[in-house]
């Protein structure tokens, strides 16, 4: 990944970031523990998936970003600030955000005070911020403007000076109950650190950071907060079973898992995100595209890729998946710009031969040396595509109602381009049109009422609307969906064009084709399907409507099972 050092101007200075990856990427905001810095996370960030954009800060007063003004003592609530800097710095509508420890809890408060932009919560070895003990109130304050007031009396020039290796065993002695080996403390050394004329080194902490004040308030306080101000999105928790900073808070997890959190319990110690970076980098890659990505079955399976149609998800297949062999790994994908995928970048319209792109991120990310693939309507027409360009990927293919990228007549192309150019500027011009907040019922009918020309029952609609639906409030829900799908460009060509271009390059791996008579059967299609039957596919016809899969799940099983099947009954 390519790797870049930047500063973002802050009102106070500058805040210092390692950004690591493709900037048109999907943007993880990573934050660090106390006293800490950005090189936290240079182990880690190489083993989580690469199709991200991670930027690791430096919070204020720690490694390379400016300290916050010496006018005042410093509050826990003014880290935030850094957070919406950077988020209005780099424009993006979404962030996850991941935090290690002082990170993670800056992390939640953010996302209880922005939860319009977080999509998704990584925290690593923290629960929440701790509560004080009224008792403890009036002390921690004392010290806090002790440690200030002790600063204010310093300058620059009197700070303490090292070699390099002192450094480094002060920063491991400082770390909880010796978490630190040497090799991690070096990383952290490295970002935190100020070369002098006689060789020797300075920290450059702010010193104010050890008089923090911190929020101080009892459980109760925080049991209501998070009452009031849940976090929205999903949580994946990483907790180490020798932190006794988390059992203060342990009180709050029977509340946090009403929401959409994952807990989970690592062996190992506070740093193991440094020290021992692969043993949860699964987990954070896991949580990272899971919300994306629907999981069925046992990953050591032989793994089928199933791709939705357009302006459907993943969800598109919970009522038919579990009528199909149960020895099989499913991998459902949310396409990008749909359900819980990130929309493609709004600086072009949406290209159908672009959708390629992610479910070769996917493949290569599951690093199977082979693929089932299944496709409806839109991700059948670009599955069969990705099997030309990559047919040593794919075992098999089926197609539900769906053959191969649409063919246009010459006559309406360029009046369909125009339309997809338009309808991307009015986007640039005027965002998105402001949605209706609906309530799940109504949720429920819109999507029933929105195919004009197929059926769709209640029981196909709700898993669809779990991931189409964004939950506003209590009974609130807004449709979260992008324009540009419904004016998509598609390649240039006509019926003929397509079979001449499937006889060059023909998929030749077993195939299953299954047709509504309501769809694909109209004289566009004719040259296509004369050819699939020529070929040898097995190419069926079925009197229904477009969505079979979705509301009568046991009819299409009925013949995918027997394909999946064929071989293995001939042993």
């Amino acid at each position: 990944m390519k790797i870049e050092e930047l500063q973002i101007p802050a009102p106070w200075g500058h805040i210092a970031v390692k950004a690591w990856g493709n900037q048109s990427n999907e943007a993880v905001i990573l934050s660090h523990g106390f006293l800490d810095n950005a090189a936290t996370f240079d182990r880690l960030i190489p083993l989580l998936p690469n199709n991200f954009y991670y930027i690791s800060i430096d919070l204020p007063g720690h490694g390379l970003s400016s300290g916050f003004h010496d006018s005042m003592p410093i509050h826990y609530v003014n880290f935030l600030l850094c957070y919406k800097v950077i988020t209005n710095h780099f424009q993006r509508s979404r962030y996850i955000l991941l935090g290690h420890s002082f990170g993670g809890t800056l992390s939640v408060f953010f996302a209880q005070l922005y939860p319009e932009i977080v999509s998704k919560l990584v925290i690593l070895d923290v629960i929440y911020q701790m509560p004080v003990d009224p008792l403890m109130f009036a002390s921690m304050i004392k010290n806090a403007h002790d440690i200030y007031f002790k600063n204010l009396k310093r300058n620059s020039g009197e700070r303490q000076d090292y070699t390099y290796e002192e450094i480094v065993n002060k920063v491991r002695e400082s770390r909880y109950a010796g978490w630190l080996t040497s090799e991690a403390a070096n990383i952290l050394a490295s970002r935190m650190v100020k070369k002098l004329e006689n060789g020797k080194y300075v920290l450059t902490l702010d010193p104010k950071l050890r008089g923090l004040i911190l929020p101080s308030a009892p459980p109760d306080y925080y049991l209501e907060l998070n009452r009031l101000h849940p976090v929205k999105c999903p949580v994946l928790m990483l907790l180490t079973p020798d932190n006794d900073f988390n059992n203060k808070s342990m009180y709050l997890l029977e509340r946090f898992k009403e929401a959409d959190f994952c807990v989970k319990t690592i062996d190992d110690h506070h740093h193991v995100h440094l020290t021992n970076p692969e043993v949860i980098a699964d987990h954070i890659s896991n949580f990272l595209i899971n919300k994306r990505i629907k999981l069925w079955g046992d990953s050591k399976n032989e793994a089928m890729l199933v791709i939705h149609g357009v302006l459907d998800n993943a969800g598109a297949f919970d009522n038919l998946i579990p009528h199909l062999p149960s020895n099989i790994y499913y991998i459902c994908i949310d396409l990008p710009s749909h359900g819980r995928s990130s929309n493609f970048p709004l600086t072009l319209p949406i290209h159908t031969i672009n959708f390629v792109v992610p479910i070769r991120i996917v493949a290569e990310y599951f690093k199977r040396e082979k693929y089932i693939v299944m496709g409806h309507s839109l991700g059948g027409q670009v599955l069969m595509f990705y099997a030309q360009l990559y047919p040593e990927s794919i075992s098999k293919v089926i197609l539900l109602d769906a053959m191969y990228l649409f063919p246009f007549d010459e006559n309406i192309f360029l009046d369909i381009t125009r339309s997809a150019f338009d309808r991307l500027f009015r986007l640039l011009t005027q965002g998105e049109p402001t949605r209706p907040t609906l309530t799940y019922e109504e949720a429920i009918q819109k999507l029933i009422d929105g195919r004009e020309h197929d059926k769709m029952t209640r029981f196909a609609a709700e898993p669809l609307v779990k991931r189409m639906f964004v939950k506003v409030g209590e009974d609130k829900y807004v449709m979260n969906i992008d324009s540009r799908l419904k004016e998509r460009i598609y390649p240039t060509g006509n019926t003929k064009f397509f079979v001449k271009l499937q006889q060059r390059d023909p998929v030749e791996c077993p195939v299953l084709v299954l047709l509504s008579t309501q769809r694909h059967l109209a004289d566009i299609f004719m040259p296509l399907y004369n050819y699939y039957v020529e070929k040898g596919y097995d190419v069926y016809k079925y009197e229904g409507h477009h969505d079979m899969h979705n509301t009568d799940p046991e009819f299409i099983a009925s013949y995918v099972v027997k394909f999946l099947m064929k071989d293995k009954n001939k042993l």
